[in-house]
């Protein structure tokens, strides 16, 4: 009976017999089907029934298709809305990770930052105890010139000395080092402007 209505058949009352009589949409007295309410062999009947609908050519598919886009539209926004849970699942996984990154970077920056300052207060304690107060205002560039000069004088002083001496090998190794060691500094000061190139 549902599937009949479905497919816009109607029905009316049996004049005999009791039941009902399934009309198709064109009123074809040939597509006609007996229907009772009770009987032998009633399940065997509903099936030959219901093929016989489906099969009338002049069946009604607005109210199934109207279902079915219904039920499709339904499907559709369903679809979207699980779409659109995911990608919010996806995005709020992704700011957790962002912030779990972050707060290992923030952990690790002020790791870093508490070192570098006390880098910085040893620095400056060095810079008080080798050139006191006056030291702090000092730029790097001045005093390697005046290394330099102080170490070519040592340098033209040592070659007026005897070579084979202990203290003079010894000096001219101290010598070669601090050489050394201002070439590697000039090269860290240039990072912070330009330096001097006179001297050794």
């Amino acid at each position: 009976m549902d599937l009949a209505r479905r497919f816009g058949w109607s029905s009316e009352k049996a004049t005999s017999h009791g039941g009902l009589t399934l009309i198709c949409p064109s009123a074809d007295p040939n597509h006609k089907i007996r229907v009772f309410s009770t009987g032998k062999g009633s399940e065997g009947v509903a099936r030959t029934s219901r093929k016989r609908v489906g099969r009338c050519e002049h069946r009604d598919f607005r109210d199934p298709l109207g279902r079915v886009e219904t039920a499709l539209e339904e499907a559709a926004k369903l679809l979207r809305a699980a779409k659109a849970l995911l990608e919010r699942n996806d995005a709020q996984q992704s700011m957790l990770e962002i912030l779990e990154l972050a707060s290992e970077q923030l952990a690790d920056a002020e790791a870093a930052f508490d070192e570098a300052n006390q880098d910085l207060d040893n620095a400056q304690d060095l810079v008080g105890e080798l050139l006191g107060a006056e030291g702090a205002d000092a730029i790097p560039s001045d005093l390697l010139g005046v290394a330099g000069s102080q170490l070519r004088t040592a340098e033209l002083t040592l070659r007026e000395l005897p070579s084979k001496d202990a203290t003079v090998e010894r000096l001219g190794i101290w010598l070669d080092e601090l050489k050394s060691q201002r070439v590697a500094l000039r090269v860290w000061a240039n990072r912070y402007g330009s330096v001097p190139k006179d001297g050794p």
